[in-house]
């Protein structure tokens, strides 16, 4: 089996100018690692982040679902 990890270490951030450690992650950089995953592939998420934009944790929340 095909599988993949995401680590969200960092604070969720809407925006790339927004981040301020290497750790934030914005929605697009979460889209962006799943647009590289094969058709078949399964995606292992870790999370433990101290928090942020609830804007921003919806919409990676939506691309989970």
């Amino acid at each position: 089996i095909l599988m993949k990890t995401f680590a969200l270490y960092g604070a969720v951030v809407d925006t790339d100018e927004e981040r301020t450690t290497i750790e934030d992650c914005t929605p697009g950089q979460f889209r962006a690692f799943t647009k590289k995953l094969e058709p078949n592939e399964e995606l292992q998420i870790s999370i433990n982040s101290p928090g942020g934009s609830v804007y921003g944790g919806i919409a990676i929340a939506n691309m989970i679902r």
